[in-house]
């Protein structure tokens, strides 16, 4: 809001733009006349004005009323009263719920760049060098926030926003913030590293929308179809309303007022003029009144908003900027221009493909490129690297990962304790069978037979003679020594057999060794 103490032209005090409070360019700018009168009549005046950059037009004394004004009008009302208003009517404060509900509310959960007070910890605004700030250490009920430092509890990495989790961590990279809103907005999603959202972003203007067939303005495709929906609940009207009333520079149609009558459109600039609708609906909105008007030629009447609108204001019944009038042709400030005409800076191109940020994101309303999930850069030509993801997706892929070492060790010490088993219970099977070779009992001379030819194929060499030994087999006279053993106070065993290779691979063959010593 700017002040001076220039006069106006007549009895104009200030002036606004309706509805400009998250407009750009255009940005949301008041002028108010300070001529170093009363200071509510000056504080009532800047009111009003806001009220216009909200998106509040000027109240029907009839049906808008406030309580507890002595001068019997409200903040809105066209004239300043005396004493000075100071409270809004019942159709401001509605008009004002739903602006801000609606798209016109749109920025004003943007953080702020800066704080323009001194910062001090527990005044329950976070300021310069706090992390947090959740008031002082009496009334803080933050279990993420330290109210004596200011700064977030241990392990804490967020206090509070729409991309911070209950738990005081961040949202995961990607996870949806701000869905989008209508056909020219565009989706927000947590960074992964930030507990708020990013800024709200819609295209930029005149982008195409409604195939092809309209264009995105301040975020909303503009048809006149849509804002006759809005005010009565009714579509457009036919051209003749527009052709006919608008070019006349009367209440029911006109492109402008001056502060002392209504402008008459140019024929080129007259679907840019008032909005006409068809008939039939009721006035939703708080804008004003409404004119009905029935053609000289015909039986169609056509529906228009009308309003106390000064010079102050754009009069909010007027068709919106941004609405196509023709071919390659679009609506600002009541005239059809072409869009090449109209000043908007070109969006970032990818300088390989020479596309619109590289084709992975869109122009937003600030020029600059909105990427899509898994894209980042001034173009969106760079891929969301590993070392982002691991932090900014604030445990994704580092869930991922632990999961996967942690399965992997799981198998592998599984694995181990089958191998550890299966060596096991063979190595207790060798032992078990070791013990038990020698004291088994003498072979039935069916099994002697059957080891028999094994023998032919041992080399021997002639022995002494000695006296047969009958507790011994035929099959095993050949490996016992031809000298006797020396004396045991217990009978011993008779020794093993010492098997050459050859014997070993013939006697693999041979079914009952093979059931004793291959086990192991």
């Amino acid at each position: 809001m700017l002040f001076t103490g220039m006069r106006f032209e007549g009895s104009t005090i200030g002036i606004a733009f309706t509805a400009t409070i998250c407009e750009t360019p255009k940005s949301a700018v008041g002028l108010v006349y300070d001529g170093g009168e009363e200071l509510d009549r000056l504080i009532s005046t800047t009111a009003h004005e806001l009220g216009h950059i909200f998106g509040m037009d000027h109240d029907d004394t009839e049906t808008c009323l406030c309580e507890g004004e002595p001068s019997g009008v409200c903040v809105m009302n066209a004239t300043l009263g005396n004493p000075a208003p100071k409270t809004l009517s019942s159709c401001s404060v509605a008009t004002l719920r739903t602006n801000i509900a609606g798209d016109l509310g749109r920025c004003l959960d943007n953080e702020p760049g800066k704080t323009i007070t001194d910062p001090a910890c527990g005044n329950g605004i976070q300021e310069e060098g706090e992390a947090c700030d959740c008031g002082s250490a009496t009334e803080c009920i933050d279990p993420c926030c330290n109210a004596t430092s200011c700064q977030l509890v241990a392990g804490a990495e967020c206090r509070a926003g729409p991309c911070c989790e209950i738990n005081c961590r961040f949202k995961t990279y990607g996870s949806v913030c701000r869905p989008l809103k209508n056909d020219c907005d565009i989706e927000e999603y947590c960074t992964g590293h930030h507990s708020e959202c990013p800024g709200d972003f819609f295209l930029q203007d005149l982008t195409s929308c409604k195939s092809n067939n309209s264009y995105c303005y301040s975020g909303v495709c503009q048809t006149r179809d849509g804002q006759c929906q809005y005010h009565f609940g009714t579509n457009d009207a036919i051209d003749e309303c527009y052709t006919l009333l608008n070019t006349r520079g009367s209440e029911s149609g006109h492109c402008g007022f001056d502060g002392t009558q209504y402008k008459p459109c140019l024929e080129r600039n007259a679907f840019c003029g008032q909005l006409q609708c068809e008939d039939g609906g009721i006035l939703q909105t708080t804008a004003g009144d409404h004119k009905r008007t029935r053609l000289p030629s015909s039986s169609f009447i056509c529906n228009s908003v009308t309003t106390t609108a000064g010079s102050d204001e754009i009069s909010p019944g007027l068709v919106r900027d941004g609405t196509k009038c023709g071919d390659e042709r679009v609506c600002l400030y009541a005239e059809c221009v072409n869009v090449t005409s109209v000043d908007i800076p070109p969006c970032p191109v990818d300088s390989i493909n020479v596309k619109v940020c590289s084709g992975r994101g869109r122009c937003n309303n600030d020029n600059q490129c909105s990427c899509s999930v898994g894209y980042t850069g001034s173009v969106c030509a760079a891929v969301v690297g590993a070392e982002h993801h691991s932090r900014v997706n604030g445990g994704i892929i580092a869930a991922a990962v632990i999961g996967t070492v942690v399965m992997v060790f799981i198998i592998v010490i599984i694995a181990v304790f089958i191998i550890y088993l299966v060596l096991h219970s063979k190595s207790l099977s060798f032992s078990t069978a070791e013990k038990r070779t020698p004291e088994r009992s003498p072979e039935p001379a069916n099994a002697q037979s059957q080891v028999q030819p094994s023998v032919k194929h041992i080399p021997t060499r002639p022995a002494p003679s000695a006296p047969a030994n009958p507790n011994v087999s035929s099959s095993s006279k050949s490996f016992i020594p031809t000298r006797p053993p020396p004396p045991h106070t217990k009978p011993i065993p008779p020794p093993r057999p010492s098997v050459s290779t050859s014997k070993t691979s013939e006697l693999s063959h041979d079914k009952p060794i093979e059931k004793r010593f291959t086990r192991t």
